[in-house]
């Protein structure tokens, strides 16, 4: 019976190929993630901005977004673009706390800078009005009128979700071309189902360079709280999600605490009781079936 993480495997302390010693230059990481998230900024957030919210249309332009970010900045800091992957990387141990350190503050400015690109490029338009400026919120700052229970688990789920993509592509076998493909793919299935909910969040740094961008008779920066943390939240969900489908134990990240090991141990008591249990019974039946 595989414990939660799974069996021994390789030294997964040690970062991946991919997240090798040529990443670990903090200027390199730092530009990179500003250079990702702005440009995600630019053509999701953006999109709608300067455009119209149309379900599929913003679907795609997210889509492409990440997928386009992803396979320019990949390989220089992994094109986390989103705090909520940076601390799943950081707690299953893939990125150091310096990496880490560095991604935040590349995203952060990075969503400035893109939300600032796109008000610039509206504000040429006559009678532009910033109103929300395509910031997550719930009730009235919501496309279809959720409240916040609703769009508090939409961002806890959906955060995990991509946390959970985002660490099971980050192994040796995944190249970049797949990688860019399978997240952008992730994330414009994501804004399908939330555009309505969220307004398309489960990303800190999307929802910190609209918000500071709407207008202040809004309630966007009131309700910013919310997609600043619960993605941060989902993203730790994330991670155990992982460790049930990878060879990584959970002694080998950062969620190893003793009452986690003691409840992951009772579980697999639990299963492996149930199992045999199971065996048992189709034992049993299948010897009453050979005394016919």
């Amino acid at each position: 019976m595989r414990r939660l993480g799974g069996v021994e495997g390789p030294d997964h302390h040690r970062f991946s190929v991919a997240y090798g010693a040529a990443m670990q230059n903090d200027a390199r990481i730092l530009g990179a993630e500003t250079l990702g998230t702005t440009l995600f900024m630019i053509g999701a957030p953006g999109a709608v901005i300067l455009g119209a919210p149309v379900l599929g249309a913003t679907a795609l332009a997210f889509g492409l977004s990440v997928m386009v970010a992803t396979a320019v900045v990949g390989p220089r800091s992994g094109a986390h673009i989103n705090p909520a992957i940076t601390l799943g990387m950081l707690i299953a141990r893939r990125v150091d706390g310096k990496h880490a350190a560095m991604a935040w503050i590349g995203q952060v400015i990075g969503a400035v800078l893109g939300g600032a690109i796109v008000l610039a490029v509206a504000n040429s338009q006559p009678g532009f009005e910033r109103g929300t400026f395509f910031a997550n919120g719930w009730g009235d700052m919501s496309l279809g009128g959720y409240d916040w229970p609703g769009v508090l688990i939409a961002e806890f789920v959906f955060s995990a979700l991509v946390v959970l993509v985002a660490l099971t592509l980050a192994g040796d076998r995944h190249g970049w071309g797949m990688r860019s493909l399978v997240m952008g793919a992730t994330v414009g299935a994501i804004a399908l189902v939330t555009l309505p909910v969220t307004n398309v969040g489960a990303n800190p740094a999307r929802s910190f360079g609209t918000a500071i961008f709407s207008s202040t008779d809004t309630s966007a920066l009131g309700m910013l709280w919310l997609f600043l943390l619960v993605p941060l939240a989902g993203a730790v969900a994330g991670v155990a999600l992982w460790l049930m489908i990878d060879d990584t134990r959970l002694e080998q990240t950062g969620l190893f605490l003793p009452p986690i090991a003691q409840a992951r141990d009772l579980a697999d008591h639990m299963v492996e009781e149930v199992v045999e249990a199971v065996d048992e019974v189709v034992e049993r039946a299948g010897q009453v079936d050979e005394n016919r």
